[in-house]
């Protein structure tokens, strides 16, 4: 990430209405999941299946969206998930450097609190990780952060 702050990056909606990123970032602590796809391709499903599985514990630290490039192949036929989804466009993403070299983007969860300020950035770094990543990473991650920034929540 070339940013630890979050308050000017703009979205689109379900409507493809653009909004800013902020307007999302309703709970202390957000995890804002990016990736290529909306959940078809075989990677980006793996991710999107983890987050639907732990859907409710992560709720119980925040919110979660999933985050997707707007050259999304899946766009026009997205997978049905309870996960809310958004869209960035990779110019956007770009410039906060999380594509790699090719143009594709690094799939990374983002913890922010309320006002869009990076809290953990966390790459899934492997193909193996993929699966394991919300519980061995991202939720882990979400506990130590409770813990330090909103310790009266046990």
């Amino acid at each position: 990430m070339t940013t630890e702050y979050l308050g000017s990056i703009t979205v689109l909606n379900k409507q493809y209405q653009p909004m800013l990123l902020t307007d999302l970032l309703n709970e202390q602590l957000n995890v804002l999941h990016f990736q290529d796809s909306y959940g078809s391709g075989r990677t980006c499903n793996c991710v999107l299946s983890s987050i639907e599985v732990n859907l409710e514990r992560l709720s119980n630290y925040g919110s979660t969206t999933l985050i997707v490039a707007d050259d999304a192949f899946d766009k026009e036929n997205p997978p049905e998930t309870k996960v809310h989804r958004v869209v960035m466009t990779k110019a956007e993403m770009g410039s906060l450097n999380l594509l790699d070299e090719e143009g594709y983007v690094c799939r990374t969860t983002l913890i922010v609190n309320s006002t869009g300020a990076v809290l953990a950035t966390l790459p899934v770094m492997t193909e193996e990780e993929l699966g394991t990543h919300i519980e061995q990473a991202v939720l882990p991650t979400l506990i130590q952060l409770q813990r330090k920034f909103i310790p009266t929540i046990k």
